[in-house]
């Protein structure tokens, strides 16, 4: 395939590009972005599909953030594939400022506070029967994710919603642009194919057309 890789990479290799792309996260996000605006839909979809991803990706719910995205674009009526776009906003640079903020804002909402401990005995006593001990398992394990799965959870709600929102503007503001800039190209290269003599800088006259 044009472009791929001759050597498939390993996972180790995967990994290592995931967390520091191997020509920088700079060349990366542009090739992103290219990609992004490159899709032939209105920036209005386009846009609601990246909010819809950089809103998941400020939940703690790692490994569903791509679906849970796709669906929430769906419901709205935004890109799906923008929406997967829009969860790489979520990567290892970025997350432990997304857990941390989330968190704290999340224990400020809720009247919480850090240093909030909850006693459990792990592993839980399995002496009872199989389907208590099973219910006390999954209370347990509750009470140990829950301090820290909920105020991240509420917490990551509001900032995603917040940064989803300057996203959608940003983003359908840009593809607008870079849009109208690829239709403008494309008129002119059919003006010049057309017409040579104004291909050397001539004024291009709708009317003549």
């Amino acid at each position: 395939m044009l472009f791929s890789r001759r050597d498939k990479a390993d996972f180790r290799q995967q990994l290592r590009d995931w967390v520091w792309p191997r020509r920088g996260w700079r060349r990366a996000g542009a090739y992103i972005w290219h990609r992004i605006a490159r899709i032939s839909e209105s920036p209005h979809r386009i846009a609601l599909g990246i909010a819809s991803g950089v809103f998941v990706s400020f939940t703690p719910f790692l490994g569903f953030h791509i679906l849970l995205a796709a669906l929430i674009a769906l419901i709205i009526k935004g890109h799906v594939l923008a929406s997967a776009f829009g969860t790489l906003i979520g990567n290892p640079v970025t997350f432990p400022m997304i857990w941390i903020g989330s968190y704290n804002l999340g224990i400020k909402l809720l009247g919480r506070v850090p240093s909030e401990t909850v006693t459990v005995t792990w592993p839980p006593d399995v002496s009872g029967p199989m389907l208590e001990s099973s219910a006390r398992t999954w209370h347990d394990l509750w009470h140990v994710v829950e301090p820290v799965l909920l105020p991240m959870t509420v917490g990551g709600c509001l900032l995603g919603l917040a940064f989803a929102t300057l996203s959608y503007y940003i983003t359908r503001v840009g593809v607008a642009a870079y849009q109208s800039r690829r239709r403008e190209l494309r008129f002119r290269r059919r003006v010049a194919l057309r017409h040579p003599e104004l291909a050397d800088g001539g004024d291009i006259d709708d009317r003549r057309l």
